[in-house]
């Protein structure tokens, strides 16, 4: 897929509006729609039921769409990262109840949980940049790039 987008950047000289609260990632994406459902067994000779609650999600359905996101640090760690990792757990548990008692192996499963868990990586990993960078320009500083960084990148590569 291609891309093309424009945007206007400018940081804030009042220290109250910079950093950690404003600063924001653009992450590429695909939007896809998942849903968390209840299974309901029945079993006739018992006259009983029993429920599972699973994430259901298709990564390749073709109505998934590329987009692009702009998110602040504060909404990765409070809202991405938790709900991930909800994610993880509930598909977990599922797995254990579901297909292990049963001996049945799918490589659906696995390849939507470890999509889920890369994700997660992927936010923890660009947090710990983002912690080191700041972290870096508390105490060492950084040089200031030059107005036509990108385009002079984009020309080497």
């Amino acid at each position: 897929a291609k891309y093309t987008t424009t945007w206007s950047y400018q940081t804030s000289e009042n220290p109250l509006e910079a950093g950690r609260s404003s600063d924001v990632m653009v992450v590429p994406n695909l939007n896809v729609e998942y849903h968390q459902v209840r299974n309901v067994d029945y079993i006739v000779e018992t006259c009983t039921a029993t429920a599972t609650d699973e994430i259901k999600f298709d990564l390749k359905n073709v109505n998934n769409k590329a987009a692009f996101s702009f998110l602040n640090i504060r909404n990765i760690e409070d809202y991405q990262i938790p709900e991930l990792e909800k994610s993880i757990a509930l598909r977990t548990a599922t797995y254990q109840e579901d297909y292990l008692a049963n001996d049945l192996t799918n490589s659906t499963y696995v390849d939507e949980t470890q999509a889920l868990r890369d994700a997660l990586e992927g936010w923890t990993d660009a947090l710990h940049d983002y912690d080191t960078i700041n972290d870096k320009a508390m105490t060492e500083g950084l040089k200031t790039a030059p107005m036509d960084w990108f385009t002079e990148w984009v020309q080497k590569k």
